[in-house]
């Protein structure tokens, strides 16, 4: 059983994120950012749990690339990124809507995810923790596409109430991660998207393929999903280029389960293609990625018997 959460610590908590959204909104922009950074600064330095983290993450992730100075300076840049992105998001609603947000992001790539729901097969979204994603995800409302977006509630009541706020602005609907399969099955049946992310560890019982050169559990669900309902899965990845409140969208891949037609692997085939179009955008500026928590969390079953296999060289 979870151990129960304090009530005074989640209101503390829910109050720290509003005054600094505050706080944000009333400084000068520039002003902001110096806050910002400075504040990300010091949570890398105090958080030395993460901080380790994300440091053993990129050693394996980039053997022997980059020197423990590097990585240092890296993670520091990680924890800035991620400043700003909670920097950005009071300040999206009030600065992009739908008569300027082609400033803030280039439509090119977004055209893809357009003629994929236009050949009016269902689709499933599939983003990552990259960049700027509910940006993307804010950007992709006002391009005229609306979607379900698959969440794991936080653990924190007050902020995944405003969470959820926050996300219904963009005019996309929610699902619970845990206990909304049926309702992503009722999208999906009738020709709707689904957006969800692709790089969480899915435990044990995940289907493990090839992540940065090791083995990770990934969800069994968007291939299973994709394959049952014919749905189109569309790789999208927005980060951040140029600046404050601007954002790439990439689209590395659409990925056809019909391609997989009587594959006996298809659902691994599948999930590996994902995983592979996501690690080709993060090795742009792994910066922007969210190193901090254990994406090799888990590890296969036979790992305890022999060394894993190099999934990028198997036949």
């Amino acid at each position: 059983m979870a151990p129960r959460r304090s009530r005074l610590r989640d209101w503390a908590e829910y109050f720290a994120v509003r005054t600094m959204s505050w706080a944000v909104e009333a400084l000068r922009e520039d002003w902001a950012i110096a806050v910002v950074r400075g504040l990300s600064r010091l949570a890398c330095r105090l958080d030395r749990r993460h901080r380790n983290v994300a440091i053993e993450n990129l050693r394996h992730a980039f053997p022997g690339r980059y020197s423990d100075e590097q990585l240092q300076r890296m993670v520091r840049q990680v924890y800035e990124h991620f400043g700003l992105f909670l920097m950005e998001l009071p300040l999206m609603y009030r600065k992009l809507h739908r008569h300027n947000w082609q400033k803030y992001a280039p439509i090119n790539e977004l055209q893809r995810l357009h003629e994929a729901r236009r050949t009016g097969r269902p689709v499933i979204l599939t983003s990552a923790h990259l960049g700027v994603w509910e940006m993307a995800a804010y950007l992709i409302a006002l391009s005229g596409v609306k979607m379900d977006i698959v969440t794991r509630p936080l653990d924190n009541p007050h902020l995944q109430e405003l969470s959820r706020r926050f996300r219904m602005r963009h005019g996309h609907d929610i699902l619970n991660k845990h206990g909304d399969l049926n309702q992503m099955r009722r999208v999906l049946t009738e020709g709707g998207t689904v957006c969800t992310v692709g790089d969480q560890d899915a435990g044990p019982r995940g289907l493990f393929v090839n992540f940065f050169g090791r083995p990770a559990s990934a969800s069994k669900a968007i291939a299973h999903l994709s394959r049952r309902h014919n749905a189109l899965i569309v790789v999208l990845l927005g980060y951040r280029h140029g600046g404050l409140m601007k954002c790439a969208v990439r689209i590395p891949d659409v990925i056809d389960p019909q391609d997989y037609a009587g594959s006996p692997d298809a659902a691994q085939q599948i999930t590996q293609r994902l995983m592979d179009g996501i690690e080709r955008v993060v090795r742009e500026d792994p910066t922007q990625y969210l190193w901090l928590h254990r994406l090799w969390k888990h590890t296969p079953p036979a790992a305890s018997k022999k060394p894993p296999t190099d999934l990028s060289t198997a036949a």
